[in-house]
Parts: structure tokens; C-alpha cells; sequence
């Protein structure tokens, strides 16, 4: 594994601890391109991918925040994945946070400093659309009125999905 993938797993690791509750350690299913592949060890064994932001922009200079990650969720037995992007900062909760994949636009749930698809049906569509896609960008707006666009990456996506989906018993990843 070469350098730069070894340190997107463990960066990836990082983000995973921060974006999930404690449940011990967690299964490196792999790192692939961009993203990364987990398998929780608990009763439930879930799984995700994840990513870090390649590029960011902000309508303010020397911004403070926490670790931005865009990740998707997979539960075995659910008929679905969960998409979700943490922000690292207090999102103003009366502004949509958008991801925009291509041409494709969606609005996502501000919740704290993740935001969340809307519903299962909005979850499909995006999976589908990052698995078609090349980058994605988060754009959200901090409580202290900050514009952040964080970039991200779709090299290896669908490889990460497709790990993640096998090791969670292959049902719900999109």
C-alpha cells in the first residue's frame, strides 16, 4: 500500500471515530482511490465509506473547525445506505446544506455539524449519482454566517461501496 493511501486510512480512521459513536475498534475493509472502507465489529456490523475534502473554500479567511468528512452509512438487514457529511462546524440550522455531484443538486438536513439526506429515496439518488460522478461539493453555512464549500473526490468510490456492501452482507450500499 503506498504512502499516500496508508495516510488517507488512517486520516479516514480519524474521521470515522469522530463521525460514529464508540463501538471499539473498527475493520479496515480497505482504502480505495480516494475513499475508505470500514466494517464495525459490533452486534449490528456496520460498515461505511469515507472521505476527506481534496479542496476547500470559504467566504471567510482563517476559518476554525473541526474535521469535514463526506460518508455513507451500511446496515445489514436495511434496505438502504445513509448518506453523511460532517462539517466540522455548527451549521446555521435555518440554511440547507447542498451537495452538488455534476449537475445534480440535493438538499441536505442540517443537523449540529452533519447534514443528512433527506430521506431514503434522497439517499438512493445521491449514491447513484456519486457513483457516477467525479467530485461532489458540501456547501454549507456556519452559525456564525461562513459560506464553507468542501470538495471532495470520487476516485474509488464505488469500489469503497462495493467492499462495504460485501462485508455487511450485500443488500443496501446503491
Amino acid at each position: 500500500m503506498s504512502e499516500i493511501r496508508s495516510a488517507l486510512l488512517a486520516l479516514a480512521v480519524g474521521m470515522l471515530a469522530l463521525a460514529t459513536p464508540a463501538a471499539g475498534a473498527r475493520e479496515a475493509l480497505g482504502a480505495f482511490g480516494d475513499w475508505a472502507a470500514f466494517r464495525d465489529p459490533g452486534n449490528d456490523h456496520k460498515c461505511y465509506v469515507v472521505t476527506a475534502p481534496n479542496q476547500t473554500r470559504a467566504s471567510a479567511q482563517n476559518i476554525k473547525r473541526g474535521q469535514a468528512a463526506l460518508s455513507i452509512g451500511i446496515w445489514p438487514g436495511r434496505s438502504g445506505a445513509q448518506v453523511h457529511a460532517a462539517t466540522g462546524f455548527g451549521i446555521d440550522p435555518s440554511k440547507p446544506v447542498i451537495l452538488k455531484i455534476g449537475s445534480r443538486s440535493f438538499t441536505l438536513l442540517p443537523e449540529g455539524e452533519s447534514a443528512w439526506a433527506e430521506n431514503a429515496a434522497a439517499d438512493e439518488a445521491i449514491i447513484s449519482a456519486l457513483r457516477g460522478g467525479t467530485t461532489a461539493e458540501v456547501t454549507g453555512t456556519s452559525a456564525r454566517g461562513t459560506q464553507v464549500t468542501d470538495r471532495y473526490s470520487l476516485k474509488g468510490i464505488s469500489a469503497a461501496l462495493d467492499a462495504a456492501r460485501s462485508a455487511c452482507s450485500g443488500k443496501n450500499a446503491g
